[in-house]
């Protein structure tokens, strides 16, 4: 019985010894705690812009990839309209423009 009650003090000792700080050591704990978790979010936003960054420099050149075949389709459903138009109304600029429109899937492509 003893033995608790002597915990039990030197528990209550340890509170009352952080309870007692002068003010000043209560004002620089708590300005070093604000300062340590300020650089707690740094690192972890850092962290986390580096991997934005890495993740990013694969993504550029796939959406590069992407507009390329957005833009080839286009031209291809220009160009499917145009032979439609060229075989059913015959006009030679419809050819023309066909082949203009061949000429710019085909520079696509090359790329």
């Amino acid at each position: 019985m003893l033995a608790v009650y002597i915990s039990i003090v030197k528990n209550n000792m340890k509170k009352k010894r952080w309870l007692n700080f002068t003010i000043r050591e209560r004002i620089v704990s708590a300005f070093g705690l604000i300062v340590l978790l300020y650089i707690v979010v740094f690192v972890y936003t850092y962290v986390q812009v580096k991997r934005i960054e890495e993740s990013s420099d694969k993504t550029i050149p796939r959406t590069k990839q992407v507009s390329l075949l957005q833009e080839s389709a286009v031209h291809l459903e220009l160009l499917d309209g145009r032979i439609d138009k060229f075989f059913v109304v015959g006009y030679s600029e419809h050819q023309e423009k066909a082949v203009q429109h061949l000429k710019d899937m085909q520079s696509i492509l090359v790329l």
